[in-house]
């Protein structure tokens, strides 16, 4: 999903039509002010897209580590950690491990790590970390339109959009967590 879409999306919510025309056309009536408007867009994106990352809806990551001694350097993974899901041995099996504030002890050799992290700054012409399926474009459009109102000082607007963002995300993040509680059995 490109940044700009989402910002254009968003730009759209927001009636700006001079945004969607300078990031569509690269025209503009007031060029300086649409770039401004943008840029302000785009880091209102990324305030969103760490959001959902952190509270609602975490990105799972993983990646092959070779240790000697079992110690995993956090800052040593290509992502900043923020959780340890679980660790796996190379064929799949799980893996017992101990953490500590900046390291992790498992067993010595090959293994792969699965952890959340947080999301890199992005530019206008990168992609999200989320992919369609996992976060609509429009979701994040939405809280996109939220931030821009609240910077805007538009704060009705800002109601209205942070309603409708956060009422999408608590349906998409529980269609995949809300599991029927199993039946109770007396003995």
């Amino acid at each position: 999903m490109k940044i700009k879409d989402i910002i254009i999306s968003a730009a759209t919510l927001a009636g700006r039509e001079d945004i969607c025309n300078y990031l569509s056309d690269g025209y503009a009536e007031d060029h300086a002010a649409a770039k401004k408007d943008a840029d302000i867009m785009l880091r209102c994106f990324n305030l969103v897209e760490n959001e959902i990352a952190l509270e609602y809806k975490p990105l799972i990551f993983f990646e092959n580590v070779i240790t000697d001694g079992g110690i995993i350097n956090f800052d040593s993974l290509k992502k900043q950690i923020t959780d340890v899901v679980k660790i796996e041995d190379i064929y799949g099996n799980r893996i017992k491990y101990r953490l500590f504030n900046t390291y992790l002890k498992t067993k010595p050799g090959e293994v792969v790590i699965y952890y959340s992290c947080i999301p890199e700054k992005k530019g206008l012409e990168d992609s999200s970390d989320y992919k369609e399926s996992e976060m609509p474009l429009r979701v994040m459009a939405e809280g996109v339109a939220c931030e821009f109102s609240l910077v805007s000082a538009l704060y009705d607007e800002a109601v209205l959009w942070d309603k409708r963002y956060k009422d999408s995300l608590l349906k998409i993040c529980s269609k995949k967590t809300d599991k029927p509680m199993p039946a109770r059995r007396w003995i």
